[in-house]
């Protein structure tokens, strides 16, 4: 996220994330490799924004070597901290349960609930092909045409969705023909 430099829309932001009060915001842990270095940093969302969030998720995709998603990495833990992937963060929050504080390679607690994993990583039950959730145009919601009621008691995941945006993705449903954005992936794996 970057600052707003002609003024005080970052402010603005802040407060319509504190209002609304159920948002999950997303970041990042990015891993650079160069000859004999390898530099891992966090992506955070501007402070402001960030504690007015409700939480914050990672939107990490990480695809097998035949670049399908399949698995997601549902937690990673970096210079003592515990970073939750964006569907765990927002699968718990529409619950109304904390996190595990202590997650496991084989599985993690949501409230009661115990999700099996396989290191780290959820086993992505992809619920059909691209767009097999409902897409909304931002631009539809923003001028009033969609009214806000089509949200209300859902999870919501707004995103970009463009190919040319590189946030695609082959799936098992849809192989390279049809590459499925990052956000939808993350539907399915909620």
């Amino acid at each position: 996220y970057e600052a707003d430099q002609r003024g005080d829309g970052d402010d603005k932001l802040a407060a319509t994330l504190a209002r609304a009060g159920d948002v999950i915001l997303a970041h990042d842990i990015h891993t650079e490799r160069g000859a004999g270095y390898i530099a891992v940093t966090v992506n955070r969302p501007l402070p402001q924004l960030a504690a007015a969030a409700s939480g914050l998720g990672l939107a990490n995709i990480q695809p097998d070597g035949d670049a399908f998603v399949r698995k997601m990495l549902l937690w990673q833990g970096h210079q003592g901290e515990l970073y939750y992937s964006l569907s765990v963060q927002a699968a718990a929050h529409y619950l109304g349960v904390t996190t595990d504080p202590a997650p496991t390679a084989d599985g993690i607690r949501l409230g009661t609930t115990q999700v099996p994993l396989d290191k780290q990583e959820l086993r992505i039950n992809f619920q059909g092909p691209r767009r097999t959730f409902r897409y909304y145009p931002a631009y539809q919601v923003a001028s009033g045409e969609i009214a806000p009621e089509t949200f209300a008691g859902k999870i919501v995941i707004f995103g970009a969705t463009d190919e040319s945006l590189k946030d695609v993705y082959p799936t098992p449903f849809s192989g390279a023909s049809q590459p499925m954005p990052g956000p939808e992936i993350h539907a399915h794996a909620i």
